[in-house]
């Protein structure tokens, strides 16, 4: 086997792989990324239950396949000038490594690709096509709510399931970590109502992320079972399982009878809690929002000894005075993905779900859990 090709299309989608296989595990060949070179070039990465394949244009000189370490192929790549042609060739059990305008030259070892895992081939059961856009926003507004701890296995990933409302099919994504929670939802006209709701793992979303940052690919086609999904982006495939797991009912946790409209300027407030935020050292920063018919007070304090206060302008449709102490972190990642100006607060009481929604659009919706004070 032996290939040319240029070192910066190479490198991307090294970098996919290198960030995919496991590079603690008892099975070497799961640290390896396995190349194959026919009329183009194709590389695979593989867990026991995750898999990557990207297909590019090279030079093929000789056709093979191989499997060789994902992270050193990578590293060294990496090291090569940018604008040099990088020549792969397998000699013997070794791939030796070149570039066209450095004189560094690489020999590894290799392993068979006979062992090599692989998921892919068999027919998922339902399939649909959505723009990218429309993709990237799903994910980038629900991802943050995700939960990173293992103990919390249903949590760990994004629910995909499909609504019907107003004799329309959207395709729903929600994702909670018992605390903070996010849903976006878009019409998708191809998608089929019984197609069951799946939990895409967490590592899935982010090497998705990755994987559609600058795409030029305008449509994504998704491919679903019970127990597989499937993601074509042009020339890349990822195949994965899902989490075997039932998410919660989350419908039963939206408030329904918050009637306590809160508006204000998205860039204010988000700017006002950054700012007074900085002097709190608790591990779970806070800020405490007392909030009036027509401005919001955003404070925090460190012991009681460091305090820091800000007014912002807004709007209250209630007379009564509201106290709520919100979490730092998860009220600007909310903020952060709101699109328009204004952001509208709905609210309860000082220790009910707060319902954090977009003026002018309402395909999507967060809610997040106020912070019981010490002193409440």
């Amino acid at each position: 086997m032996e290939f040319v090709i240029p070192r910066q299309e190479f490198l991307k989608i090294l970098g996919h792989m290198q960030s995919i296989v496991d590079r603690k595990t008892a099975f070497p060949i799961l640290s390896n990324v396995k190349i194959e070179a026919t009329d183009k070039l194709t590389m695979t990465a593989a867990t026991i239950d995750f898999e990557l394949i990207e297909s590019c244009k090279a030079d093929i000189v000789q056709s093979g396949s191989i499997t060789v370490n994902a992270t050193l192929l990578h590293d060294i790549v990496k090291k090569m000038p940018d604008d040099s042609e990088i020549t792969l060739k397998l000699v013997k059990e070794h791939i030796k490594i070149s570039a066209s305008n450095c004189k560094s030259e690489f020999n590894l070892p290799t392993l068979s690709v006979e062992s090599f895992p692989t998921m892919t081939g068999a027919k998922l059961d339902f399939n649909f096509s959505i723009p990218t856009e429309e993709l990237i926003v799903m994910i980038n507004k629900t991802k943050f709510a995700m939960d990173f701890q293992d103990i919390h296995y249903d949590l760990n990933g994004i629910y995909l399931h499909v609504v019907k409302e107003n004799g329309q099919h959207l395709l729903r994504a929600v994702a909670t970590d018992s605390m903070c929670l996010a849903l976006k939802q878009q019409e998708v006209s191809s998608v089929n109502e019984s197609m069951p709701g799946v939990i895409i793992p967490r590592k899935v979303v982010m090497e998705l992320v990755k994987l559609l940052e600058g795409t030029k690919e305008k449509d994504i086609k998704i491919e679903v079972s019970d127990v597989k999904i499937r993601l074509t982006i042009g020339e890349a495939i990822m195949t994965s399982k899902l989490i075997d797991g039932t998410f919660p009912n989350y419908q039963t946790i939206i408030p329904k009878n918050n009637d306590k409209e809160l508006i204000v300027d998205k860039l204010a407030i988000s700017q006002a809690v950054d700012r007074v935020s900085v002097i709190t050292m608790d591990k779970i920063r806070t800020v405490l929002m007392k909030i009036s018919t027509d401005k919001i007070i955003v404070s925090a304090s460190d012991r009681g000894v460091t305090q820091g206060t800000e007014e912002v302008k807004a709007k209250f449709s209630s007379e009564e005075t509201l106290e709520v102490s919100f979490n730092v972190r998860q009220l600007m990642d909310i903020l952060s993905e709101i699109s328009g100006e204004d952001v509208k607060f709905s609210l309860l009481g000082s220790l009910n779900a707060v319902l954090v929604q977009e003026i002018e659009d309402n395909s999507s919706l967060y809610i997040t859990m106020p912070v019981r004070r010490a002193d409440i």
